[in-house]
């Protein structure tokens, strides 16, 4: 899934006025759930070589008890976890159907303030001097809209 979904849209949504410029390079952070890939699988990386991507995409697993600067885990993923809990899905085929609608329900005016909500995190971060020990500030993020 992740070489079909995530692959694919990158190598064909990223501006190709950048993707030859060694500078940008693309890093994909996972947490470290045993069901993500292990960053020196071979085959995944055999299959970014048959793209002919295998030096401009990276993925790395975020380490143990880090500070979670995931914007996904931060917001959006959460809101498909709650209205996720409202539904009972019976399968694989069902979770992937309701994943997909609750992305397409999803109100886009919600992710700035996912965004403020990470650079509070990224904030209390460089307060607590790279520690995970840090509450996200609140700061009214209505009223900045």
């Amino acid at each position: 899934m992740l070489i079909t979904r995530v692959i694919d849209s990158i190598i064909e949504k990223w501006p190709r006025s950048q993707w030859n410029n060694p500078r940008f390079i693309i890093r994909i952070q996972q947490d470290g759930a045993k069901a993500h890939i292990d960053p020196d699988d071979k085959v995944f990386y055999n299959k970014l070589g048959q793209l002919g991507v295998e030096d401009k995409i990276l993925i790395y697993t975020q380490p143990a008890n880090s500070p979670d600067t995931n914007i996904n885990d931060l917001g959006f993923f959460r809101a498909l976890q709650s209205k996720y809990h409202c539904n009972t899905p019976n399968d694989a085929i069902d979770i992937i159907k309701h994943v997909k609608k609750t992305h397409d329900d999803y109100d886009h005016k919600k992710i700035n303030r996912i965004w403020l909500s990470l650079m509070g995190c990224y904030n209390g971060i460089i307060e607590c001097i790279g520690g995970n020990n840090y509450k996200i500030s609140h700061f009214g993020k209505d009223k900045l809209e």
